[in-house]
């Protein structure tokens, strides 16, 4: 039987195929896909005569409604190869299991992510149905990292832009529900709303707006209006706030809300322009609002057709003054300003007059008050100057001058658009060079503050921590003369001046006497800020003979210092990720105990340790007292002084660190305490066993799978750890993947290669993909010739579960392989292409990814083997590859035959 044949005949539109033919294309329901001859035909059915023939025949709904779910999984991936010729038929065969199962959901959202929405308008309603139900809430663009929701409305900037302006507006009010099923009206929040900034959404908003005006304001404009209502809690001159756009910005911005603002401009002024009489209705609806921000759009889009809205423009203004402040943060104005420009040329002098008295008699409160005084008449500068000159009347005209004359300028500037620029120093450095001590000290003096301003260029200027880091450079210059100098600073100058003078002594080849008095020094400020930055030149002089005065420096701090007063660690986890099992927790503790003064004096302490084991002695009793400290993010650093300890008192080590692990299990997956059991278990293994049977049992992910890394690497030399070894390898899912990483790593040692290799095999086949795919990683560490031996354990992985979803590691080790292994790498050659089946021609799967060096492992075989059989094997995965269009194939062949 030769199923090409029945395609071919199929295809030619013979009347029927040989019976037995069509029952073997029937049978395919169910079907193995191990079967070659299931496979070829799958591999036709992509052809879109030979899809619709079967579909025609009721087969694809047979195959959707089969109960082996790979086989459906299987339909769905052809229904997605097929979906953008044939988009409607495509929703028609699945619209029926939506909200059918979970299973199905997860399918639907498959083909969404997959599917161009821009094919079909069946389609497109079927999207519209699956956002409105909850289906695509994690829908996001399938191929980059950094991809989100607005990535799958791509196409629509570029076609049928009033279909993206439906998903758009579906879209902006699911995550509307969404945030106010939480109790968040705001779903822009940064806390805790429902709509995150984008790096896409600009160009598809403002595209959308822009080319589509009519649809994205219908379909766009009650979602704003309805979040304004729900969040508005503030009124401005008589119009209501919402803290969404009240604080505008002049032309750019960085958040979504910003964007949608933007898009949403573009697209009424759009309308104003090209549907005027459309317009009209819109804009008598934004006018009745009592919402600023609504005002907002009304003004910004009246301006973009001034000619023709002229006098509805100035009626507007002179009925509800409170208009002319609908601007932005940088001028609050200046939106007003652009609308008088826009339709002061046309207006009747009537209006104009009676605009012209409103500006005249036009001061906001602000230029009344004494710290306004000086701007007193910058609005009405502001507005009077968007009026052209020649329909000014003499009193305005007057007025006008008086203004320039104030302001020292003909027009009052455009706003600054938001920008983003280093904060500069209010001293250049080159210009510090040249100050003398009394010039530091007094910009010590003036420049107290931390908060930036704004130059006489325009750009940001900072104040103490940014000058201070211009200090910090000169002290490592001129080391002596500001350990000096340091000695004169006021003792309530701000302590980032005194902090980049112990920076840059730290790195200064300075006396240790001048260094111990300038700790000394910084010691004595008011309320002791600086415990992070005094014990590091400590530390780094930890070679020299420390006299106990700065030893008693670094004690107090590592014992006494109030910071940290809670634990930061806890508090940074977002509600989402804190309820997942999986969060991992070992790197905030450690991050947020180095960043306190404890957590930093316990790293300083060890350093101190490391280079003079007498000083075992001299701190003692500040280690008995650190190994007891309330934070575990501090302990995680004091673990660390204990592995200094443990380099010399092996005995005394081991007891600190047993009190030290007295606390919560959060602590036992912190880097230094695995560290520290990793040095110390080869010797004490029995006082420190209680403690990782503690870790194995730990109901903390991280905690049992440190505490199994452990065990199982001190297994490998002793065998009384054998027992919680064995525990390990049987246990929970974190203890496994714990185990997995351990023989994983060390399978390439000879002593451990048996042991490893057995329990590799043995892990390949877990019922846990994580842990497969720790155990995987084991072809992650070969390189040249190393996989010369292991083709058993090679052989098995093919055969394994891991293989499918794990192979990349094992296809880069056999690609940088230098030896030769023709058996292993046709096998698992042969897997792939057998298991990835079509996806190996999507470029976007990562079996097309992984199919590119499939096609490179399969050419350099075959042309490195002179074997009859072998080369057969080649010329065969040659042709499946063709078959299924495996991504690159083509190119490859032609770069052979060159």
């Amino acid at each position: 039987f030769h199923i090409k044949q029945v395609v071919f005949a199929l295809l030619a539109d013979l009347s029927e195929p040989v019976q037995s033919e069509w029952d073997v294309l029937s049978s395919l329901t169910g079907a193995n896909f191990s079967d070659p001859i299931t496979r070829q035909v799958w591999v036709t059915v992509r052809n879109l005569p030979w899809f619709r023939l079967v579909d025609s025949q009721g087969l694809v709904q047979q195959w959707l409604d089969d109960s082996n779910e790979t086989f459906v999984d299987q339909t769905l991936l052809l229904l997605r190869v097929v979906q953008r010729e044939l988009p409607d038929r495509v929703a028609e065969l699945v619209e029926p299991y939506v909200d059918t199962s979970e299973y199905w959901n997860a399918r639907l959202l498959h083909l969404a992510v997959w599917g161009d929405w821009s094919q079909g308008r069946r389609f497109l309603e079927l999207m519209l149905r699956l956002i409105d139900n909850g289906i695509l809430d994690d829908a996001r663009g399938p191929i980059a990292a950094n991809s989100d929701f607005w990535s799958l409305l791509y196409e629509f900037q570029h076609t049928r832009q009033s279909w993206g302006c439906e998903v758009t507006g579906h879209y902006f009010h699911r995550r509307r529900q969404l945030s106010l099923d939480v109790g968040q009206p705001n779903p822009f929040s940064s806390n805790d709303g429902t709509l995150e900034n984008s790096q896409f959404a600009e160009d598809t908003l403002v595209s959308l707006g822009s080319e589509a005006p009519e649809a994205f304001v219908r379909e766009v404009l009650p979602f704003m209006k309805a979040v304004i209502k729900d969040c508005a809690n503030h009124e401005r001159n008589g119009l209501l706030q919402d803290p969404i756009w009240s604080a505008r910005l002049f032309q750019s911005g960085y958040t979504i809300a910003h964007t949608l603002l933007q898009a949403m401009e573009v697209a009424l002024s759009k309308l104003a322009v090209q549907h005027p009489e459309m317009y009209r209705t819109v804009a008598a609806s934004l006018r009745e609002s009592p919402f600023e921000t609504i005002q907002y759009l009304l003004i910004r889009s009246l301006a973009s057709n001034g000619a023709l809205f002229a006098d509805q423009a100035v009626d507007q203004l002179c009925a509800k003054p409170e208009d002319l402040r609908l601007g932005y943060l940088s001028d609050p104005h200046w939106a007003t300003r652009q609308l008088i420009e826009s339709v002061s040329p046309y207006c009747s002098d009537e209006q104009l007059q009676n605009l012209e008295v409103l500006l005249l008699g036009y001061y906001p409160d602000w230029e009344k008050t004494l710290s306004g005084r000086s701007q007193y008449g910058h609005a009405q500068f502001t507005l009077l100057t968007g009026i052209p000159v020649a329909r000014l009347t003499q009193d305005a005209k007057k007025r006008v001058e008086e203004l320039r004359r104030k302001f020292g300028q003909p027009e009052p500037e455009a706003p600054i658009p938001m920008k983003a620029e280093w904060v500069v120093s209010p001293i250049p450095e080159q210009a510090s060079e040249k100050m003398s001590d009394d010039q530091w000290l007094a910009a010590i003096r003036q420049y107290d503050g931390e908060r930036p301003g704004v130059g006489q260029d325009g750009h940001l200027v900072g104040g103490a921590v940014e000058l201070s880091r211009i200090l910090e450079n000169q002290v490592k210059e001129e080391a002596e003369r500001f350990a000096e100098l340091v000695m004169k600073f006021p003792d309530d100058a701000n302590p980032s001046y005194f902090a980049a003078v112990l920076r840059g002594l730290s790195d200064a080849n300075v006396s240790l006497d001048t260094l111990v008095k300038v700790c000394e020094r910084c010691h004595r400020i008011e309320g002791r800020p600086l415990g992070r930055d005094i014990c590091e030149p400590i530390a780094n002089s930890a070679h020299s003979d420390i006299p106990p005065v700065a030893l008693d420096l670094v004690v107090w701090y590592a014992t006494e210092d109030p910071d940290p007063q809670q634990e930061w660690w806890q508090t940074q986890v977002t509600p989402r990720v804190a309820l997942e099992e999986e969060h991992s927790y070992h790197e905030d503790i450690l991050a947020n105990g180095i960043n306190t003064s404890r957590g930093r004096a316990a790293q300083a302490l060890a350093r101190l340790i490391e280079n003079d084991r007498q000083r075992i002695v001299y701190f003692q009793r500040a280690l008995e007292k650190m190994v007891r400290d309330p934070s575990i993010a501090v302990r995680s650093c004091v673990a660390q002084a204990l592995i200094a300890v443990l380099r010399f008192d092996r005995e005394l080590a081991i007891e600190l660190f047993r009190q030290l692990c007295n606390t919560e299990d959060a602590l036992l997956c912190t880097p230094f305490i695995e560290r520290f059991l990793y040095f110390a278990c080869p010797t004490h293994f029995r006082e420190l066993a209680p403690i990782l049977e503690r870790m194995v049992n730990s109901e903390m992910p991280d905690v049992a799978s440190t505490g199994a890394r452990q065990a199982c690497l001190v297994a490998l030399d002793l065998p009384e750890a054998a027992a919680i070894a064995d525990l390990c390898f049987s246990g929970s899912e974190p203890q496994r993947i714990g185990a997995a990483r351990v023989v994983a790593a060390n399978v390439k040692i000879a002593t451990c290669r048996s042991f490893c290799e057995n329990a590799l095999i043995s892990l390949f086949n877990d019922p846990s993909e994580k842990v497969r795919s720790e155990a995987a990683n084991c072809f992650r560490r070969f390189e040249g010739d190393d996989l010369v031996g292991y083709e058993h354990l090679i052989a098995q992985f093919v055969a394994s579960d891991a293989f499918p979803k794990s192979r990349f590691p094992l296809l880069m080790a056999l690609e940088r392989s230098t030896a030769r292994l023709p058996e292993v790498t046709l096998s698992a050659c042969e897997m792939f292409i057998d298991d990835a089946g079509l996806a190996a021609g999507d470029i976007r799967t990562r079996e097309a990814g992984d199919a590119d060096t499939v096609i490179k492992l399969t050419l350099r075989s075959l042309q490195q083997s002179s074997d009859e059989a072998t080369r057969a094997r080649c010329l065969d995965l040659i042709d499946k590859l063709m078959e299924y269009g495996a991504y690159g194939i083509s190119g490859a062949l032609e770069d052979l035959k060159r």
